[in-house]
């Protein structure tokens, strides 16, 4: 996730999410979830998908084969 997107030094802020039950990687995946995650350089969010179930690139939790 590190490597295509920028972690804001905020993620705690609750713009983010509810913080209390959750975990900081918990808060990044609903992050990237709902698009609020900026990419590192010029890459354009709608082609860079990861899956938040099983890590995998190239594919999002809706398509992802482990589920299907």
């Amino acid at each position: 996730m590190r490597e295509n997107f920028l972690v804001p030094r905020d993620i705690e802020d609750p713009k983010f999410g509810a913080y209390s039950g959750t975990s900081f990687e918990e808060r990044v995946l609903r992050a990237y979830s709902l698009g609020m995650l900026e990419t590192k350089g010029d890459d354009d969010k709608a082609s860079l998908k990861v899956c938040t179930y099983c890590g995998g690139k190239q594919h999002v939790r809706d398509d992802c084969p482990e589920l299907l």
